[in-house]
């Protein structure tokens, strides 16, 4: 059955401590008059602890490094990769960075591969799982190419997170995959009411909603979730969302990383399943949710995974 197969991440070594952050920030942007109470949130309610800065490094070099790893260790037929999936975000749109998914195939002569690039900001991996699940037959593999790289301090900061750098790779299996693939809920929404999902109710209704319809097209209800996979953002937002709306207990969620790694962008899910993964608490038969959302412009793409960890491979 498809499934995921393979992951690998990189995060920069250097660190910016929440407080650190908003000092620089509030040098830049000195007519906020709410900074110190914007510092003092997200320092405690939100969640957030340090981000991870990676403006120094190369792009390129950084899923070079990923690959070779990806190749090293799985050691694939080339050949039987079709397809590899460019998650591009708002901060990844230079034409050097566009070129990267084209280097990474000329290096490792990956030429079955067509390359795909898909934009729906931070809810763009989990579109490209989806896509994979689709497009892939037996015997065949799609690589996802994941990355967040800002630049400066000020466009890191969003009233839901603080944006950090790093990017990943994902393996997409057609088939022998121990996190297999049971379905996919992707959704396109104008925002309802105010916009931006900080604290929009009825955007988060939507969210909920388009969750529960995918566990139980699939014969399952909320209590079926071992694990929420999600992105890193304030943690206040999911204990309205999940906790207090939809009634999940706060065991099934990784609260854990938005502390440690800040929102990643596009990178979250794969983070953080890489995450889970590394625990070795996944048992036969766990259900996994990863749930992402891409604000653009006007709208929100809400997008959903359903996965179960299988031993019988």
């Amino acid at each position: 059955m498809t499934g995921i197969n393979f992951i690998a991440t990189w995060l920069p070594e250097e660190e910016m401590e929440v407080g650190d952050f908003f000092d620089l920030y509030a040098k830049e942007n000195k007519k906020n008059k709410n900074l110190e109470e914007i510092k003092s949130y997200f320092a405690g309610k939100s969640g957030f602890n340090k981000i991870k800065i990676g403006e120094k490094y190369q792009l390129v070099d950084v899923f070079d490094s990923l690959v070779d790893k990806y190749i090293r260790k799985i050691s694939p037929n080339l050949e039987s990769i079709k397809y590899i999936i460019y998650t591009n975000s708002e901060s990844i749109n230079t034409t050097d960075e566009k070129r990267i998914p084209n280097e990474i195939q000329n290096k490792y002569k990956l030429f079955n591969a067509s390359i795909i690039e898909i934009n729906q900001q931070c809810g763009s991996c989990a579109c490209a799982i989806a896509l994979a699940y689709k497009l892939l037959e037996s015997n065949e593999r799609a690589l996802i190419m994941s990355a967040n790289m800002m630049h400066g301090i000020s466009e890191r900061y969003k009233p839901h997170s603080i944006i950090s750098d790093g990017a990943a790779i994902m393996e997409i299996k057609g088939d022998n995959a121990k996190l297999q693939i049971l379905d996919f809920q992707l959704k396109t929404r104008p925002y309802i009411g105010r916009i931006g999902f900080n604290k929009n109710l009825n955007m988060m209704k939507y969210c909920i909603k388009l969750i529960d319809n995918l566990l139980k097209a699939n014969g399952l209800s909320k209590e079926s979730i071992s694990y929420m996979i999600h992105q890193n953002l304030n943690i206040e937002i999911y204990e309205i969302m999940f906790i207090l709306l939809y009634g999940l207990t706060n065991t099934v969620f990784c609260w854990e990383n938005v502390k440690k790694f800040g929102h990643v962008g596009d990178v979250d899910l794969i983070l953080n399943l890489e995450v889970l993964l590394k625990q070795k608490v996944l048992k036969d038969g766990d259900i996994i949710v990863l749930f992402a959302i891409g604000e653009i412009f006007s709208s929100v793409n809400c997008n959903s995974i359903l996965l179960q960890f299988t031993e019988r491979v």
